[in-house]
């Protein structure tokens, strides 16, 4: 009978631990980890065709793939610490690498998100919400250059650029009217010319509120809203593959397109978080951001965001979770300096993931 009454307890382990949230895959509520608590939170991050089971980049995308080659496959790793520094603070550091598929390239972004997380105000035989958080850190993403080589790709970038021009890139060739030039190095091999994006990167300063609301040991609520300052940079050269004095020469005298910008986002969201038969712990979260840009970004300044996931506890200090996130606009929230005045209607496209991984609590 004991050993029965022992294993019920091993077999039961709450998500919920001494009355306090245990923090598990989203960080966008109002809760903090008890003083001197640690959690680790490792996620694998992917999307293909396989994967994509609602078909959303078969039906955002289209035809694209068989002109461009293979566009927004994704694989990613993410790492995230969270410390309870005291019994009103938590420090959280997120760390994510993505390698999204672009043509014949890969576009490869590393993600840095630190921010600290002060308790307000906290009473939890009210009725209405418990706790008040307020939130403020910084972001930084950089993607290594990323070299543009598949012809019909820059042929539509130099359309976007100078609409109308007779230049055109044929099996890396350059067509001018009738003229085609072709260039090649010393040692007789043939020169592609390609178009590379540089310094792309972005930077913010950011602040959010939360309320929250706990319903019993069983169920979590939170509302809240936030602001994003960011600086955003980018450029766009065009560049040889190979050595050609001339060609090198010409190049180097078209000037490189910046598209370097400050933007100011703001956004309201929700956080829902249920226990059930114990072991078991679901999250729904929704955001809506609005972005204010300069005139010529104006095409679409919105996004919605949806994360789903669902938790199991393996035992008290380790989960494991599977999850996904869709965004109707794309990477228009997430990777702000691929967005510029031609690549705008490019990110009017749903796009998502999937997120697996587990959780450690020290």
């Amino acid at each position: 009978m004991r050993l029965n009454i022992l294993l019920l307890l091993i077999l039961s382990v709450p998500l919920f631990s001494d009355g306090t949230f245990n923090l598990q895959l989203l960080n966008r509520h109002a809760f903090v980890l008890p003083e001197g608590k640690i959690q680790v939170k490792f996620g694998y991050l992917r999307i293909n065709d396989a994967l994509d089971v609602f078909n959303i980049k078969e039906q955002q995308i289209g035809d694209l793939e068989s002109k461009y080659g293979t566009m927004g496959d994704m694989t990613g790793a993410e790492i995230e610490v969270r410390h309870g520094l005291t019994k009103n603070d938590t420090l959280f550091l997120n760390l994510q690498q993505w390698n999204i598929a672009y043509s014949s390239s890969k576009l490869k972004n590393r993600h840095l998100e630190l921010f600290e997380r002060h308790l307000l105000y906290s009473n939890k035989y009210l009725t209405t919400f418990n706790t008040i958080t307020a939130d403020g850190g910084v972001i930084f993403d950089k993607a290594d250059d990323l070299h543009i080589t598949n012809d019909n790709l820059i042929n539509n970038m130099i359309q976007k650029i100078k609409p109308g021009t007779k230049i055109k890139i044929l099996d890396g060739s350059i067509i001018i009217d009738d003229l085609k030039l072709t260039f090649y190095d010393k040692d007789g091999d043939k020169i592609y010319p390609h178009v590379v994006t540089k310094n792309m990167s972005h930077s913010a300063l950011f602040a959010r509120l939360a309320t929250g609301k706990r319903f019993s040991s069983k169920a979590i609520l939170s509302l809240y809203a936030g602001i994003r300052r960011s600086k955003v940079t980018s450029r766009v050269e065009a560049a040889p593959i190979g050595e050609n004095s001339f060609l090198d020469s010409q190049l180097k005298k078209l000037e490189p397109i910046n598209f370097n910008r400050y933007e100011t986002m703001v956004n309201v969201g929700i956080v829902y978080g249920l226990v059930f038969s114990r072991k078991w712990f679901a999250e729904f979260s929704y955001e809506f951001d609005k972005f204010f840009r300069g005139d010529d970004l104006t095409y679409m300044d919105t996004n919605h965001i949806i994360k789903a996931s669902l938790t199991r506890a393996i035992n008290r200090n380790l989960s494991i979770f599977a999850g996904g996130q869709i965004m109707f606009h794309q990477l228009n929230t997430d990777l702000p300096y691929l967005y510029n005045e031609y690549t705008k209607t490019q990110f009017d496209k749903k796009y998502g993931f999937i997120n697996l991984g587990f959780v450690y609590t020290f």
